[in-house]
């Protein structure tokens, strides 16, 4: 629906690009979005410059740089926007840090795995970094998410089960069992649960299944799931 009006910005040229970067600055909502849509449109590398320098205080300009691939062009203004550590940080923004596959950006881009707003995008765009140590990562994840509490440690258990975490996957059938995610959530839960220990059936059947074997169950990390141990293993 947005796109009549980027269209119409975009007559605009790709000469008043400048003015359209000027505009960013006083309008919010969709109207910031179908600015920044004509911009990403409009604009070439010989606005890269303005870009950039435009970049530190109009974090969403991140889209643009994503867009047009200049990650590297920006990388001093990237990594040090996310040294801050300030907890909240445009999405885009990190996905650009994890774009460079630097390993001195590891550092940060764990912390705001751990301690940002968006967990579960971050661990998406981190987890195949060559190099980096998503265990210990998801380690220290999920011993913060407990320590907070709260229905959110059911989302953080979704990331930390597949990772050989125990009491993650019990958060799990705890979760089936009181219903703390709403219904929606609650498939994506149930399939977790059936890639992870292989158990199917109907809800009834899983939870006996978890009473009868969850003392007995160990992680196998190469095949990626919880086993029932052998007698005597």
């Amino acid at each position: 629906r947005d796109q009549p009006e980027v269209e119409l910005l975009e007559k605009l040229g790709s000469t008043n690009v400048p003015l359209l970067l000027d505009a960013l600055s006083f309008h919010g909502g969709r109207s910031n979005y179908r600015l920044r849509r004509a911009i990403d449109n409009l604009a070439t590398d010989a606005h890269k410059e303005l870009i950039l320098k435009k970049l530190p205080k109009q974090q969403n300009l991140v889209e643009i740089v994503l867009s047009h691939k200049w990650e590297g062009d920006a990388k001093d203004i990237l990594v040090a926007e996310l040294k801050k550590r300030v907890g909240y940080i445009h999405w885009d923004w990190v996905k650009a840090v994890a774009n460079l596959k630097d390993p001195q950006t590891y550092g940060d881009l764990t912390w705001y795995f751990i301690n940002g707003v968006n967990p579960h995008l971050t661990y998406k765009c981190i987890k195949d970094l060559p190099g980096i140590d998503m265990e210990a990562a998801v380690k220290a994840f999920w011993q913060t998410a407990n320590v907070k509490g709260g229905t959110d440690s059911v989302s953080a258990a979704e990331l930390a089960a597949p990772y050989g975490h125990k009491d993650a996957l019990d958060r799990l059938f705890s979760a089936m069992v009181s219903h703390d995610r709403n219904d929606i959530a609650l498939p994506e839960v149930r399939t977790l649960i059936n890639t992870l220990t292989g158990a199917t059936g109907e809800d009834t059947q899983l939870f006996k299944w978890y009473d009868q074997n969850k003392d007995s169950l160990v992680f196998d990390k190469k095949a990626g799931k919880f086993v029932v141990a052998k007698t005597g293993q």
